[in-house]
């Protein structure tokens, strides 16, 4: 068994379900790729679209990392969601697959006795 810590994992989905899912925990720090293997060597980050749960991300293009990651800094539970990162503006030319990011806000142990 594993010891009692929290970890990262990642689990792929089903290739015809086109998605990723990533589990981590409360506070940690995560760098979500834009995993578009099409993109230019030097992609322009207004080109960047990130949806959230199907709602466009407004706010995020001056923080992209060079490749239009996002990194996140101490995750909340309001991170958690369904992520799609397109590329190409307004004509989105290129989407990645989703991305179902999970942050669990504690570490569970499945093998931890409760005594009555």
């Amino acid at each position: 068994m594993l010891p009692e810590i929290c970890h990262l994992v990642l689990l792929f989905c089903a290739l015809a379900a086109r998605c990723a899912e990533v589990v981590m925990p409360v506070f940690s720090n995560y760098v979500m790729p834009c995993n578009i293997s099409e993109l230019p060597r030097s992609p322009d980050r207004e080109l960047f679209l990130w949806f959230q749960d199907s709602q466009l991300i407004r706010a995020v293009n001056p923080f992209l990392l060079a490749h239009g990651e996002i990194e996140f800094r101490q995750l909340t539970p309001s991170a958690a969601g369904v992520y799609l990162c397109c590329y190409g503006g307004a004509r989105m030319r290129w989407c990645a697959d989703e991305i179902h990011l999970r942050v669990l806000s504690e570490c569970h142990d499945s093998t931890r006795r409760v005594s009555p």
